[in-house]
């Protein structure tokens, strides 16, 4: 049978599937299909159940253990991963007296470490390892699931029923599946063929949610055999990755269906590695970087419009999974089709910054501007909480002020983009951005050299504060003040400011001119951090 890609859930699904394929040795290279599908054979499907458990085992360790090999033996499996996470656990017990000032980190790592031993201690009475993904779903999640044969018992509940989809012969007095439209579905059979709040539990949703899907108290939703059971893979397709403080997420897939399910595959493996990235590189860049490379087979702006980032934390029973889904608009993957958007702007973006006015939680401030680029969101708050946390910062971080110029040309190159899709005048190319917010950079750094950095901060309080309200003629008239006050003569091109156009905008004109003026003598106490403009 073939299985072609479909909606984000079920994608993650095939990427989950393929990946406890691969763990169990399966060489997944023969069941791509020319045409975007893979072959699903009943062979394949042999002894799934034991497959599954051994990938979630692996799963829950990787981040504590590496490598922990498959083993045809789910016994013997767990006591290879008992034994590493005791090793693990006393080489974090030698770092703690070695390294007394990485004490908090350190000591969380053990907890961690300590749990997972005592977890898996329990095997196999309490070998619920996906709790957080699949609550209260019998045989994988469920605690009151304490079954030894609970492989055998994932193999006649999800494996069996769709092996039986595969000859294709089907009863065509039934529905079709909601989900592939392809797939004959058996709602009178146990009632699994119905959307059910424990196959979509990672999304947070339950019946209530589909209240709109029953007629007369009969429901109108079902989910064949196969898609069931690609459901409940579906968490094997999640990649793990660095904490997010911005959307609070520690997981990611990458949806690219229009390419086919062998490139979705390769785009979800090569970000697999994301502790792998460079130093300043964030797992966006690396997504983009592969839309355009030899792993995505038409390398264009085409491919980046079809990717779909959903992100998610799992969360136990009791709370609401976080759920977060981000696509390129047309505008941002034209962007991030030029090289130049990477190659210059993002590695210019670096370092750390208070992640919301008000509040002293930091992140950092590439993936913010990602975030917003990604979600279409304005660049200019990432901007205006940079040179706030220049200003409020003790020193002169430099590369505070590199980054919030690099994202005001993002922006300005993000909007004359948007106006020539909107029909309006030519967009000017990196160039012509980068000449005119360069041109109010280097007057707001000329103008006021005579100033010491400690005056300049306090005075830009008010006026980031007026650009970030886009109080322009406010700001216009203190900025006059400034320069009557220092008995400096006024440019011609400070009435510039007021404008808008489709090539700058007065928040971006503004905050480039405040980089300038915020470019002191003083020394970078922070000189590695910081890039070429």
């Amino acid at each position: 049978m073939k299985v072609y890609a479909s909606n984000w859930l079920i994608n993650m699904g095939i990427v989950g599937f393929l990946r406890i394929l691969k763990y169990s040795g399966v060489d997944i290279a023969k069941l791509f299909n020319a045409d975007g599908s893979i072959e699903l054979t009943e062979d394949l499907l042999d002894n799934f159940g034991h497959k599954y458990l051994a990938y979630s085992l692996y799963w829950y360790t990787k981040e504590l253990i590496d490598n922990l090999p498959y083993n045809e033996d789910l016994e013997e499996q767990t006591k290879i991963a008992i034994k590493s996470l005791e090793e693990a656990l006393k080489d974090v017990e030698t770092q703690l007296a070695e390294k007394p000032k990485n004490k908090d980190s350190l000591s969380e790592r053990k907890k961690q470490v300590t749990k997972t031993i005592e977890k898996l201690s329990k095997f196999p009475t309490e070998f619920n390892l996906l709790l957080n993904y699949y609550a209260n779903l019998p045989l994988i999640a469920n605690p009151s699931s304490k079954t030894s044969k609970r492989a055998e018992s994932i193999d006649e509940e999800f494996v069996h029923p769709a092996i039986d989809s595969l000859d294709g012969t089907q009863d065509n007095s039934q529905p079709l599946c909601s989900m592939c439209s392809r797939v004959r579905s058996k709602p009178l059979e146990k009632g699994n063929s119905i959307f059910s709040k424990s196959l979509f539990s990672p999304l947070g949703v339950s019946l209530n949610k589909f209240v709109n899907y029953f007629y007369n108290l009969e429901p109108h939703m079902y989910v064949c055999p196969v898609c069931r059971f690609l459901l409940v893979c579906a968490y094997a397709g999640l990649t793990r990755k660095p904490y997010d403080h911005v959307d609070k997420t520690n997981e990611v897939f990458v949806n690219l269906a229009a390419l086919g399910i062998e490139e979705l595959f390769n785009l979800n493996e090569g970000i697999s590695l994301v502790y792998s990235l460079e130093k300043g590189e964030t797992l966006y860049e690396r997504v983009i970087e592969l839309s355009l490379s030899g792993h995505i087979e038409r390398k264009s702006q085409w491919s980046l419009e079809n990717v779909q980032f959903i992100e998610m934390l799992a969360k136990p029973q009791k709370d609401t999974p976080n759920l977060k889904t981000y696509s390129l608009s047309p505008d941002v993957a034209r962007l991030f089709a030029d090289p130049k958007t990477v190659d210059t702007n993002l590695k210019n973006i670096t370092g750390r910054i208070l992640l919301t006015e008000g509040t002293n939680e930091e992140g950092p401030m590439k993936q913010l501007v990602l975030k917003n680029l990604i979600n279409g969101k304005d660049l200019m708050e990432p901007v205006f909480l940079a040179l706030r946390t220049f200003v409020k910062t003790d020193g002169y971080f430099v590369w505070l002020l590199i980054s919030a110029f690099n994202t005001i040309l993002l922006s300005a190159r993000r909007n004359s983009i948007r106006s020539e899709i909107d029909g309006g005048a030519k967009n000017m190319g990196e160039r012509g951005n980068y000449g005119i917010l360069r041109k109010y950079q280097e007057i707001g750094q000329r103008d006021f050299t005579h100033f010491e950095l400690d005056k300049k901060k306090r005075m830009s309080y008010v006026l980031l504060s007026l650009i970030h309200n886009n109080k322009a003629e406010e700001f216009y008239e203190n900025l006059l003040k400034i320069y009557i006050n220092s008995d400096r003569s006024i440019p011609e091109e400070i009435v510039g400011l007021l404008s808008e156009s489709p090539t700058a905008t007065f928040k971006e004109k503004a905050f480039a001119f405040m980089t300038g003026f915020l470019m002191g003598k003083g020394k970078d106490d922070n000189e590695d951090k910081g890039g070429n403009q």
